[in-house]
């Protein structure tokens, strides 16, 4: 490597090996455990957009603690479902974000109700919505 330097390949994969620091307690709740294995990298463990890969990557990283302030009051469910499985064309995990969809069908799929109607979605992307859910806080 010239200069000695880590290219950005080497180190976006060491920053996303790296175990996020405990900024909360640990949740006991599948939809903690899912969101610190596949988010808090990037949008840190208070899901405010502050991980540890945050600064390499090229997309500002959302808050998730404001989805509901910044939906009118009202949670997105539908949309945070889509966007976690990447069925959301705009947004989905494949743009700037990881595609979970296929890992979470191991978990099998459940029928969520959400405002815009039933949504069949992996047990753990739903788990990790309504664990997003249960922190939203109005924007500051």
């Amino acid at each position: 490597m010239r200069g000695g330097g880590l290219g950005p390949t080497l180190a976006l994969a060491l920053a996303l090996a790296a175990p996020v620091a405990a900024e909360e307690p640990a949740q006991d709740d599948p939809g903690g455990a899912a969101y610190a294995a596949f988010c808090a990298t990037c949008h840190g463990a208070l899901a405010m957009g502050a991980g540890p890969t945050a600064p390499l990557l090229t997309v500002p990283v959302p808050d998730l603690t404001t989805l509901a302030a910044r939906s009118g009051g009202t949670f997105p469910l539908a949309r945070v479902l889509a966007q976690i499985e990447g069925r959301d064309a705009l947004l989905a995990h494949g743009a700037p974000m990881p595609i979970y969809g296929g890992a979470f069908d191991r978990g099998g799929r459940v029928t969520v109700e959400t405002g815009a109607g039933p949504v069949e979605t992996p047990r753990a992307a739903r788990d990790i919505a309504r664990w997003l859910e249960a922190r939203q806080r109005p924007m500051e």
